[in-house]
């Protein structure tokens, strides 16, 4: 069982009459776990520090950021694995670098839906062979969609991460760590709800969750914020997010809510 911290992401709307927009997403930082008994603890307060079971530092991302090496074209491209994304993106400027903007099928464009709720528009596609580094050379085509810009040079969606193991089994080979700046913007790669689900509780509400390997911060939907019982809080001082396109939105809200991802329904006090 595990004590969370949730706080609401709003849309990056520019003309918004509201300064604060309720009817938005919610950004979830794990701050504290504790194995019950026969009782739930009460909601502590807003915490100011980093408990030693916490999985993410209070709102402040890692000095390090991690992504995983493919080859395009003969070149050398580190990508976001992303399993909570359906689609392999590019950017058009790599794209460009890469030489294979002619290759681009404008007629398979599509609308996608980012990680605040906004929609954004694809370009189009376009197959290309993928190989890492090292290991096998002979992969299967990969479909890319293009957005006109991208945070990160590539985003593997899904399917692949899961079949080629860059995160678990070949982790050492094919993973790459890079150092960022501290004060940049926390991210959400997210781009349209990838298929497969993790049933898991929020207070004592069950829900299927996207496990999203390319976000900084996990969401959920305003519906589920409505259904827990916790009193939401606004933030004195919002927090800046970036989402895959480069649009910008904020944390505006927070509420405490209680977490159970061992399928163990948690108790009522």
């Amino acid at each position: 069982m595990t004590e969370t911290h949730f706080e609401l992401a709003s849309e990056p709307k520019c003309n918004a009459s509201k300064e604060d927009d309720m009817d938005n997403l919610v950004f979830v930082e794990k701050v504290q776990y504790a194995r019950l008994s026969k009782h739930l603890p009460p909601i502590p307060h807003r915490p100011e520090w980093q408990t030693e079971g916490s999985t993410r530092p209070n709102g402040r991302r890692s000095k390090f950021k991690c992504g995983v090496r493919i080859i395009l074209k003969e070149s050398e491209v580190v990508s976001c694995p992303d399993t909570g994304s359906e689609q392999n993106i590019l950017s058009k400027e790599t794209a460009t670098q890469l030489g294979i903007l002619d290759r681009l099928d404008s007629s398979r464009s599509s609308r996608s839906i980012l990680g605040n709720g906004i929609g954004a528009q694809f370009l189009g596609t376009v197959d290309m062979e993928l190989h890492f580094p090292q290991g096998p050379k002979m992969l299967p085509k990969c479909t890319f969609h293009m957005f006109e810009s991208l945070i990160r040079l590539a985003i593997l969606g899904s399917v692949f991460p899961r079949h080629t193991e860059p995160l678990t089994k070949h982790c050492q080979l094919r993973l790459h760590e890079r150092p960022v700046q501290i004060s940049s913007l926390l991210q959400v790669m997210h781009v349209d709800a990838a298929r497969e689900r993790f049933r898991c509780y929020m207070d004592n509400n069950l829900v299927d969750a996207d496990v999203d390997t390319g976000s900084e911060m996990d969401l959920v939907s305003k519906q589920s914020v409505r259904k827990s019982s916790q009193r939401v809080r606004a933030l004195q001082d919002r927090r800046l997010v970036e989402f895959a396109d480069g649009s910008i939105g904020w944390i505006s809200y927070q509420i405490f809510a209680r977490f159970s991802c061992d399928l163990e329904r948690p108790r009522s006090e």
